[in-house]
């Protein structure tokens, strides 16, 4: 390098020197742009974290997508599985009931069903919500803090029957109810329909549409406020009678239905069925507005409505957005529905109606009439009469071996007298169930065994359909049955 002649050097290697020295220049220059940038977005480290905040950005500008597609797929069969089912509406409607008359003075307005529990929420006056009593407990909210106005129950705890009558500890502002004679709580028949799914991940949420303001209005996005408006009036014509939903025009662009105002005084023409009321389903309220949108329900089958605006009067609002998030104004019930409306079409044919009225108090099955009915006989030389009045020799009236299926033959087939105590003594038999009909077995028409008599060997005599004589029965009929035990309607057996 001595003998190395430095401006031949150079003039041998210009082109390479150029060039590392503009690479050097260009890293320069570009060094103190950045840090110019650096230095207005307030130093290295604030620069380094918007940085990597506009990335995360980005990539979920490019998998949002995706990932919605994902969910809306996931949501959707969820959805269409649990509406499918009837154990869901039937569960959520047993939790709703049961915890009425629990509840007091709050009330149940919907119902979360997951696999393996049923949440149920309340509404009411602040610290009027009273300690849920066992198998009930106070569910968790998404804050992970106990939430006094969510109960929260097992699926095989729910009662199948109303409830055990509830006893309080002493200055429990809540009254002392029996929902098994309680007459509000028995009226009680909650009109469920789906509303999405509970926070996204959780189970089907469903809202009470029977209790509560006779007005639902929808609010918020268009494109969603309808699709809203047509899934909930769907579900709703699915579960009520025939005839009870009225849809004016404007709801459905492929229904022409009545203008506003005459599709309200059909609804008021309509009367009610089963304890339910009419619905009017409408985009907006009639004009003028009638009394019962400002008035608080006070019967159980008053007309509703459930319109497609935010509405007037005495009115429970929905709130939906254009991501498909439904919220019920005033409560922390919030749920996803982007895929309710494709889950209801689907599983709409398999939608179960509402629950049928129950029966009055003090009735275990609803039927008329006594299911076991009482005679009376008398010892005789031709044994026991049916119709006569006696008693047995433990004064107990003796009871027929007949089936209990009998008690419930058509109105065409047996006649059930107007009087229980039957005065008259007599009981008739309904003229297409005769002594030689083939259905009927030789139990339902054996006379009346009695303790004391039914070891004598004697035949009885009972009155045939027509009732124009008597017709015997073999004691062997008799004799094959005396190893049977009975009960009479005390409770005391016999054999």
């Amino acid at each position: 390098m001595r003998n190395v002649d430095p401006i031949a050097f150079f003039s041998e290697h210009r082109d390479t020197i150029f060039r590392i020295c503009g690479a050097l220049g260009t890293l320069l220059i570009l060094f103190l742009l950045l840090r110019a940038v650096a230095m207005r977005m307030g130093g290295w480290s604030a620069a380094r974290a918007r940085v990597v905040r506009e990335l995360a950005v980005t990539r979920h500008a490019f998998a949002a997508p995706v990932r919605n597609w994902y969910r809306h797929r996931r949501d959707l069969r969820y959805l269409t599985r649990a509406l499918r089912s009837p154990l869901t509406w039937r569960d959520a409607e047993r939790a709703m009931a049961a915890a009425r008359p629990l509840c007091a003075p709050a009330r149940p307005y919907a119902a979360v069903v997951g696999r393996g529990l049923v949440l149920v929420r309340l509404a009411g006056p602040a610290g009027s919500t009273p300690a849920p009593p066992a198998p009930w407990a106070i569910g968790v909210d998404d804050d992970g803090e106990d939430d006094p106005t969510l109960w929260a129950i097992a699926r095989e705890d729910l009662p199948m029957v109303p409830m055990t009558p509830v006893t309080r500890p002493a200055g429990d502002p809540a009254p002392v109810t029996d929902p098994a004679t309680d007459d509000g709580a028995r009226e009680y028949r909650p009109v469920l329909v789906a509303v999405g799914r509970d926070g996204g991940d959780g189970g089907c949420a469903f809202l009470d549409v029977g209790s509560g303001p006779p007005v639902i209005g929808i609010e918020g996005d268009g494109r969603n406020r309808e699709v809203l408006l047509r899934t909930l009036a769907a579900q709703v014509d699915a579960r009520l009678p025939a005839g009870l939903v009225t849809v004016s025009e404007g709801v459905h662009p492929r229904h022409a239905g009545l203008p506003v105002r005459e599709a309200y005084r059909r609804v008021r023409e309509t009367p009610a069925e089963r304890g339910y009321g009419p619905v009017l389903v409408a985009p907006h309220a009639p004009d003028p507005l009638p009394a019962e949108f400002a008035e608080p329900v006070r019967r159980s089958d008053a007309p509703r409505f459930l319109l497609g605006s935010p509405g007037r009067g005495h009115v429970r609002l929905l709130l939906t957005d254009r991501h498909g998030r439904v919220v019920v104004t005033g409560t922390p019930l919030l749920t996803i529905a982007g895929a309710l409306a494709r889950a209801v079409a689907r599983a709409l044919p398999d939608i179960p109606p509402v629950i049928p009225p129950m029966p009055p108090a003090g009735s275990g099955t609803g039927v008329r009439g006594e299911l076991f009915e009482e005679f009376d006989e008398t010892d005789g030389a031709g044994g026991s009469t049916v119709g006569e009045e006696s008693s047995g020799p433990a004064g107990r009236p003796t009871v027929p071996m007949a089936k209990a299926s009998d008690a419930f033959e058509a109105p065409a087939r047996r006649a059930v007298p107007s009087d229980p105590a039957r005065s008259a003594g007599t009981v008739s038999v309904g003229a297409g169930v005769g002594a030689g009909d083939p259905a009927r077995s030789a139990r339902s028409t054996a006379a009346p065994i009695d303790a004391g008599a039914g070891e004598s060997g004697a035949g009885a005599t009972v009155p045939t359909a027509d009732g124009t004589g008597d017709e015997e029965v073999d004691s062997g009929a008799r004799a094959s049955s005396s190893g049977r035990s009975a009960r009479t309607p005390d409770g005391s057996s016999r054999t």
